[in-house]
């Protein structure tokens, strides 16, 4: 298992990088009251951390931190309000991923959209999952997945994307590129667990599901760094 206060230090440095702009100078979002320190950064950092190195569960990541690594992070908070915060820094998440992915394809000028089935449950159980009964904008429907052949009870993840990393069209000159992008949802899938989420409402799946795809950019940032292939995603902390 690779040490989690080191990777987390180099998403914090990436973290930093692309969401400086966006935060004070101590990593926090402009907000109201009592500024908190373990930043906002730190939580995105270690929420990115967690997701990278296939930590899929708070009690996993929390035992480990409290048993482990208590001198360094001497400022942590509560499983609660990691829970709360990463939730809260959804939109600041989101920013530093672009942030990432327009370094990276810094000229890119042609994209295309794939997508790909994120399952909540089995249409068996569609009936009884609570998930999006709040807030009926956002509630899973059924779908089939033409891949698996199978239906599933959820949404469905579409992912725009350039050359260098991932594409997919018809067009016979960019069919070749289709592989990449297939790739990608294979890592999302087995590196990063896409389809293993444990959330027991809507913003807590798009946080997990968020969390992964920016992991993964941010694995891709961390290849072009040291000169790799950006689609290396597995060599990224060799």
């Amino acid at each position: 298992m690779h040490n989690l206060a080191v990777n987390f230090g180099k998403m914090l440095y990436i973290c930093k990088h692309f969401g400086k702009e966006f935060t004070s100078d101590k990593g926090n979002f402009p907000r109201c009251g009592v500024v908190p320190r373990f930043s906002d950064l730190e939580v995105i950092a270690l929420n990115l951390t967690a997701e990278a190195l296939s930590i899929d569960s708070k009690n996993l990541l929390f035992s480990k931190l409290n048993s482990d690594y208590t001198m360094d992070f001497p400022h942590f908070i509560s499983c609660r309000q990691y829970n709360d915060r990463r939730k809260h820094l959804f939109a600041l998440t989101e920013k530093i991923r672009k942030r990432m992915a327009e370094d990276i394809d810094e000229f890119e000028d042609t994209f295309c959209i794939n997508s790909k089935p994120v399952e909540v449950c089995r249409p068996a159980r569609a009936r009884r999952n609570r998930v999006g009964k709040t807030d009926y904008n956002r509630v899973p429907s059924k779908g089939y997945c033409a891949s698996q052949d199978r239906y599933y009870c959820g949404y469905k993840l579409h992912a725009v994307c350039g050359i260098r990393g991932v594409i997919h069209s018809q067009c016979y000159l960019f069919r070749k590129f289709r592989k990449r992008v297939e790739t990608l949802f294979s890592h999302l899938h087995d590196q990063f667990m896409l389809l293993r989420n444990y959330a027991k409402d809507v913003g807590g799946i798009f946080t997990r599901i968020l969390a992964k795809i920016t992991a993964a950019t941010a694995f891709q940032y961390i290849n072009k760094l040291n000169n790799r292939s950006v689609g290396q995603i597995k060599h990224a902390l060799c």
